[in-house]
Formats: structure tokens, sequence, C-alpha cells
């Protein structure tokens, strides 16, 4: 069975190794690089794991208009996917990793959101790509830790 994972992320080439080594191991990587990108694919697919970058920009230089909440960053994004917003297609209880470039403030970010919405991980960048894939399988061989 083939397990989607949405990998929300503005910065594409720091992404492409992360996509790539998932692919490998046989997982369809469904990316968004706005919000409204990210909100747009919820709506239309149903996703296993969602890997969400805090800072994601709303928009690019053009407005896509979707019936779905609104998100503002990252946060806000995961806060809509944990109160069921996207249920139709997405269970609010899916694993969803961190990810953020904000480097020594990382750990006060982490603990923000495992206090709001419990995410399974915080991946800093720069993003290793074995290890990411590698907490995604354990994250969905065992659900429950």
């Amino acid at each position: 069975m083939e397990r989607n994972i949405l990998l929300v992320e503005d910065e594409v080439d720091s992404i492409l190794d992360v996509k790539y080594e998932l692919e490998e191991r046989g997982f369809n990587v469904i990316e968004a690089n706005t919000l409204t990108d990210a909100q747009k694919q919820l709506s239309n697919y149903s996703f296993d794991v969602a890997l969400v970058d805090l800072m994601i920009p709303k928009e690019v230089l053009y407005e896509v208009k979707i019936d779905a909440p609104s998100a503002q960053n990252g946060f806000e994004l995961i806060e809509c996917i944990r109160n069921g917003q996207y249920e139709n297609k997405t269970k609010r209880t899916i694993p969803i990793f961190v990810i953020s470039s904000l480097g020594s403030e990382a750990q006060s970010i982490y603990d923000e959101c495992r206090d709001r919405f419990s995410p399974k991980d915080l991946f800093a960048k720069p993003l290793t790509s074995v290890y990411i894939a590698e907490k995604i399988r354990i994250a969905l061989e065992r659900p429950n830790e």
C-alpha cells in the first residue's frame, strides 16, 4: 500500500534529497510550496504523514481561490489539520513533523508545537534525508508512540 506524504516547504532546493529518499522507500510525496497549495492538497488528497515548514508563505505571486479553512503560517496549518478541518480526506491524528530553519530558537519552537499540536519531531534545516525517512517509517509502523 502506497503511503502519501505531504511535504510543505517553500525552499524547493532544500527538500530535493528528502523527496528523493522518501520516493526511493516507496512513499508518494506531494509537495506544497505555499500555504494555499498545502490547503488545496489537503482538500484533494488523503495523507498518512505531513512535514510542515513553520515559516511557509501563504502565497507566491499569484492567488489561488480554494474553498478551505485559511491558515496564515505553518502553526495554523497544523492547527487546521489537528482540528479536523480536512478530515474528509486526512485524519486529524496523522503524524506531523515540523521543519524549522530558526536555529537556536528551534527547541523553544518545538516545545510550543508539542504543547499545541503533538508533532512527532522537529527537523532543523539543513535537512538530513535518511534520518527523516527513517523517522517517518518508524512513526507509521508505531503510530501510538
